[in-house]
C-alpha cells in the first residue's frame, strides 16, 4: 500500500510532467519557426561572400590534394561545372576534370605541389592567384602561373575555375 506522502510526490511528479510535456513541444515548435526549415540557412550561407580566409584556404586544399595525388579529395573540392583552362586547351565538369588529374598523377609521380605568393581575395566569386612548382620523381619541375576561382556551392567552399599558365 502506497502511503499519503509518496501519493502525493508521484502526483506532484506527474502534474510536473504532464506541465512540462506540453512546453518541451511549444519550445521545439518556436525554436523550428524561428530557424527555419534550413532551405533558408543554405540560402543564406550561399548568399555571404567569401572571405579571403575561405579563399586561400580553398587553394591551400587544392594543393596538398595535388600533392598527395589524392583525386577524390580533389573532386570534392570542386564544382560540378568546374574548368579547367590550359593553354592548349580546356576540360569542363567535375568528372572530366578529376579524370586529367588522376592521368596527371598516373604519368609522373608527384613529390611536392607548392603555391608562392600566393594572393587572394574574397568575395561572391572569391580569386586566389600565384606561381606554382610541382616536383615529379621523374624529370623536370613543372612551374607556371594559377588562378583559382573560388564560389560557395550548396553552403561549401568550392574551386569553380582552374587556369593554370605553365612557364
Amino acid at each position: 500500500m502506497t502511503s499519503p506522502g509518496r501519493r502525493r510526490r508521484l502526483g506532484r511528479r506527474g502534474l510536473l510532467a504532464a506541465l512540462a510535456l506540453p512546453l518541451a513541444g511549444i519550445a521545439t515548435v518556436a525554436a523550428l519557426m524561428l530557424g527555419g526549415d534550413g532551405e533558408g540557412d543554405i540560402a543564406a550561407a550561399q548568399a555571404r561572400p567569401l572571405s579571403e580566409d575561405e579563399v586561400r584556404a580553398a587553394a591551400d586544399a587544392f594543393a596538398q590534394a595535388y600533392e598527395t595525388e589524392d583525386a577524390r579529395t580533389l573532386r570534392r573540392l570542386l564544382t560540378a561545372d568546374v574548368q579547367r583552362v590550359l593553354p592548349a586547351g580546356s576540360v569542363r565538369g567535375r568528372d572530366a576534370v578529376t579524370a586529367e588529374y588522376a592521368s596527371q598523377f598516373r604519368a609522373n609521380a608527384t613529390e611536392s605541389y607548392e603555391l608562392e605568393d600566393l594572393a587572394a581575395r574574397g568575395g561572391r566569386a572569391g580569386r586566389a592567384s600565384g606561381a606554382y612548382r610541382v616536383r615529379r620523381a621523374q624529370g623536370a619541375s613543372i612551374t607556371g602561373k594559377i588562378v583559382l576561382v573560388v564560389v560557395r556551392e550548396r553552403g561549401r567552399t568550392r574551386i569553380a575555375l582552374i587556369a593554370v599558365t605553365p612557364d
